[in-house]
């Protein structure tokens, strides 16, 4: 027997107070969220992550010239430009447009929680409806907000995370568009897919092969299989037609990306799987075990909604097997370690569909939900504890701001190590690059080329030869909360 739509669900006999128990779950997990965020990202005295200097740097080049400094998807960036404007009604440009980038990196990734709201509210059971949407509204909503890849992401690639939820709301939109009649839904649909193409390139491909995928799925299972071949033809004009649009914006992404997809056996080398077996390891065990329980989790998702196929429906069933696989895929240990490690990112969101139909639809799915959340939220609270990753201190970016006055005259590019360079640009406002894409050319491009070095890195304990701790290093490091270096004197080379 298969259930009734939810929108045919008998709701009259529910007690008017739990009519607000959903509201309740959604405002509950969305403060959680910002605090989590909150504390990870504007505890440090700096954005986090190497590519924390990143985002200032495009958000002041939008203001001063009204296109980012290194060509790239400029949503995010323009977003960040606006609320740093709107800061400097305050405070001081320079403070406004770092912390209007770590604002936004607070506040919009929680908003995951809202589609997620909206696929509880669809996939509820009609028995205690209301009881159900919220329970898997908390439930999922903590796995979405709490986990540790979200904050992860917080600082290094706030692009990905701002782009993670528009997907969440397209697939949701998608999946309406196959339930109700209209052009709402569509249009909706086709909004947040632009939006996504205008601010990730590897969500943008999620995507569009999530869309692929649930097309692929539906003809197949309605048996019209003449239609395959359209509906892929279409897909690729999508795909050409996207890649098109973002060259104009970032070309070398653009092109990566256009190289895997011509070779993709190079996906596939150099696997994390591989890796492991060969000894040479797999990266760290947190990521790793992040592998073997998200595989895990989706794979038991996926054997529950196969033992209640015959109880769902169709369109339903369609979308929560596009989800499993997508996950699935981005939770692969046979990719390439490089690619794995920001694809294993990505992975929970559509597997947050997975759990909010179990939790939502079925009376015991609170048993596979709360480990679920409960493992995520603990995942994210060690996060939290332990602090985000600093490459970079507060007193390291006072001394890069004196030096500017000793700066040559002309053009001048700076040298400097991954993490450093994006923070050379940001205080000495001059053109960088890095060891790997120094190239003979760029010394005739240029008045002067400076290389901006760290001394002093041998006195880090991580950068000192085995032996027993000395006694300075015992104590905790004085400064904001992360684990951050102490403070270094830049060497400038002529």
């Amino acid at each position: 027997m298969q259930d009734l739509p939810v929108s045919q669900s008998p709701r009259s006999f529910i007690p008017p107070a739990s009519r607000f128990f959903p509201g309740l779950a959604l405002v509950s997990v969305l403060a959680l969220g910002w605090l989590l965020r909150g504390i990870y990202i504007l505890g440090p005295d700096l954005p986090p992550g190497p590519n924390g200097g990143y985002y200032p740097v495009q958000a002041r080049a939008i203001l001063r010239t009204g296109w980012p400094a290194i060509p790239d998807l400029p949503l995010l960036f323009y977003l960040q430009a606006l609320t740093g404007w709107i800061l400097s009604w305050f405070m001081s440009l320079e403070h406004a447009l770092v912390l209007g980038t770590r604002l936004t990196d607070t506040f919009f990734p929680v908003l995951i929680v809202i589609p997620v709201f909206w696929f509880a509210r669809e996939f509820a059971r009609k028995e205690r409806y209301y009881q159900a949407w919220a329970s898997a509204t908390f439930l999922t909503g903590l796995a979405a907000v709490g986990n540790h890849a979200l904050l992860r992401m917080a600082g290094d690639y706030q692009k990905n995370a701002f782009a993670l939820p528009l997907f969440l709301f397209y697939t949701y939109y998608l999946y309406q568009s196959f339930r109700e009649s209209g052009w709402k839904n569509p249009l909706l649909a086709l909004v947040f897919l632009v939006l996504t193409g205008l601010t990730h390139l590897g969500v943008t491909g999620l995507t569009l092969s999530f869309t692929g995928l649930f097309l692929l799925i539906g003809l197949a299972a309605r048996k019209e299989f003449r239609k395959i071949g359209a509906a892929a033809a279409i897909l690729v004009v999508i795909l050409a037609a996207t890649l098109f649009l973002a060259s104009y914006f970032d070309p070398v992404r653009v092109g990566r990306l256009a190289f895997v997809m011509t070779y993709p056996y190079r996906l596939l080398s150099q696997s994390v799987l591989l890796s492991l077996l060969a000894g040479r390891g797999g990266g760290p065990v947190p990521e790793i075990g992040g592998y073997i329980l998200g595989n895990a989790l989706i794979l038991l998702g996926l054997g529950i909604v196969y033992r209640q196929r015959d109880r769902i429906e169709p369109v339903t069933l369609q979308l929560l097997g596009t989800a499993g696989l997508c996950a699935l895929f981005l939770c692969s240990p046979l990719i390439h370690f490089d690619i794995s490690s920001r694809l294993v990112l990505m992975a929970y969101v559509p597997a947050l569909i997975l759990m909010v139909f179990i939790v939502a639809r079925y009376p015991w799915g609170w048993k596979f939900g709360l480990p679920a959340a409960a493992v995520a939220v603990a995942g994210g609270l060690l996060t939290v504890l332990f602090g985000p990753p600093m490459s970079f201190s507060t007193d390291e970016y006072q001394e890069l701001k004196e030096f500017r006055e000793f700066l040559p005259e002309g053009q001048t590019l700076a040298v400097a190590r991954h993490g450093l360079e994006w923070w050379v640009a940001w205080t000495m406002e001059i053109r960088i690059t890095n060891q790997a894409n120094l190239a003979v050319k760029t010394w005739n491009q240029y008045d002067a080329v400076v290389s901006v070095e760290e001394t002093m890195t041998r006195d880090r304990p991580e950068n000192r030869p085995p032996g027993p701790p000395r006694p300075e290093d015992r104590g905790p490091v004085p400064g904001p909360p992360g684990r951050r270096p102490p403070p270094l004197q830049p060497r400038w080379r002529r």
